[in-house]
């Protein structure tokens, strides 16, 4: 039903077409079942004789139905989630009345509530009515998952050039962790601009440079964000960074599968501490060891020529971290190209540095590199996506270096009394000092 007004004082009013009228010769009709665009023609005659058509354009929709409720992703206890209603036909403005378990009153008139529970399951249902009279409604079942207790252990203290091991407990199964040094300095260094993966060749630019400067003698590279990485195939990218005194790291060759899986605008992050390996099917976005497919990969000049490693770690790259870091991006195969926009490098400095051994999921073995306390946390994410963060904390001493003991002077004193004073060897006390300890 539409009510269509026209003022004219004095003027003959005659409409067209008149079907669905209820009056085609009164200022303001009501068109009843428009079910299209319809154009209406009002001719106004004056008591003059002087006529006038003035055209009315009616549009009618579909009526308005709910689409199905949307749900912020993840829903954990007593953090803010989302739920979201959409609808298609009617008419506008529409309004929203949202209830929880039949309770209404509880969010304002919007499409988007943002809620925060306690751990349970509830239900979300929103009522959406417009100006032409229609209504729909939609609900949805929500579960609210409850945060992992967790709960970092490791050695309270430690000696320096010794392996320190962490370990988390508490998880459940499926569980990803992230381990992290808290006691550092962490800093993110842009710059790394677009680089467009050509077919079968070296990507252009060859290599993107970005350049490092002012860190201090500790500082080590801790992670290569790679960001908007798109390819049609993305087994035929190879990675590799090299750093300022040209060690060459391969972040990633032959990853994510042989069945021509593509990727796109996918952000990658690869560090050390990651949980898990590039997929050997669909890879998404998050963060990753260096995987690589155990294919040696040759790198034209001026890249770093032939290599072949398997799954290389950070901890591998040493020195001076200021200078040009370099990355190499090879298409090793024909018939597909991609794309990233940009890259980035991050490094850790920290007054008491230490090398990660190893990170096997839950358990992380590092060796401490000098005296200070190292505090070493993991963030533990559920399957359901709800994380929590426990760490401990090690006091490292200097261990006893032999290297400065043997370069003391070596003496011995021989205390008597002695007998056989003639004879070649005597007897007695022998008192060393200093040496080797």
């Amino acid at each position: 039903m539409v009510r269509m007004c026209l003022s004219h004082f004095l003027c003959l009013i005659s409409w067209s077409p008149i079907a669905g009228l209820n009056n085609s010769f009164i200022y303001n009709p009501i068109a009843n079942n428009v079910t299209s665009t319809t154009v209406f023609r009002d001719t106004i005659t004056t008591p003059f004789g002087c006529k006038t058509i003035i055209p009315i354009t009616v549009s009618s929709g579909l009526p308005i139905t709910c689409s199905p409720l949307v749900v912020s992703y993840p829903r954990c206890a007593n953090e803010n989630f989302t739920v979201k209603a959409t609808y298609t036909g009617g008419g506008y403005p529409n309004h929203y009345t949202w209830t929880r378990d039949n309770v209404g009153g509880l969010y304002p008139d919007t499409s988007t509530i943002t809620a925060n529970l306690p751990p349970g399951t509830y239900n979300f249902k929103v009522f959406i009515d417009d100006t032409c009279g229609g209504l729909c409604s939609q609900n949805i079942n929500v579960v609210v998952n409850p945060i992992p207790v967790t709960t970092a252990t490791g050695p309270s203290t430690g000696l320096t050039y010794t392996d320190l091991t962490y370990q988390v407990s508490g998880f459940l199964p499926g569980s990803t962790f992230q381990w992290q040094q808290q006691n550092v300095t962490l800093s993110n260094v842009p710059g790394g601009g677009a680089i467009s993966i050509v077919d079968n060749a070296i990507s252009s630019p060859y290599p993107s440079t970005i350049s490092v400067s002012g860190k201090s003698s500790t500082a080590k590279l801790a992670a290569v964000r790679i960001n908007g990485l798109s390819h049609a195939y993305s087994a035929d990218i190879a990675i590799v960074l090299v750093s300022p005194t040209g060690q060459a790291l391969e972040l990633m060759t032959d990853a994510g599968g042989a069945f021509g899986f593509g990727i796109s605008n996918v952000n990658l992050i690869f560090s050390d501490t990651a949980s898990s390996f590039l997929s050997n099917t669909q890879i998404v976005s998050g963060s990753f060891k260096p995987t690589t497919g155990g294919i040696a990969k040759t790198w034209p000049a001026p890249g770093p020529g032939t290599l072949n490693q398997v799954n290389p770690l950070f901890n591998s790259l040493f020195g001076n971290v200021n200078g040009s870091w370099n990355l190499f991006i090879l298409d090793d195969a024909s018939q597909d190209v991609g794309s990233l926009t940009s890259w980035s490098l991050d490094f850790m400095d920290s007054p008491a540095p230490s090398n990660i051994v190893s990170a096997n999921d839950s358990i992380l073995v590092v060796q401490a590199n000098a005296a200070g306390t190292i505090n070493y946390s993991c963030v533990c994410t559920a399957p359901s996506g709800c994380s929590s963060v426990s760490s401990a904390a090690t006091t490292v001493v200097t261990v006893i270096n032999d290297n400065v003991c043997n370069a003391m002077p070596l003496s011995v004193g021989l205390n008597g009394p002695f007998t056989n004073q003639g004879a070649t060897i005597q007897t007695g006390e022998v008192i060393p000092t200093g040496g080797s300890c």
